[in-house]
């Protein structure tokens, strides 16, 4: 077993540098669940805009297809 004498320390400058890496990476992380919350948002606005127009123009019930393309 390890004594905590052993254990690796950092200077005060590179705890802080690691301190900032963290919470820089934390914001990263934070922005782009923003990102994909918003485009998810968008998605199921669009979703619904289509379905309603499809609903609209066609006097059907059922929800458009999604378009898969073809692979090769």
């Amino acid at each position: 077993m390890k004594h905590p004498s052993d254990q690796i320390r950092l200077t005060p400058a590179a705890e802080a540098a690691r301190q900032k890496r963290l919470a820089d990476e934390a914001e990263a992380l934070r922005a782009n669940l923003r990102r994909r919350k918003a485009q998810a948002r968008a998605r199921t606005t669009m979703e619904t805009t289509s379905d309603r127009q499809d609903l609209s123009d066609s006097g059907t019930t059922t929800p458009a297809s999604p378009i898969i393309p073809e692979t090769p």
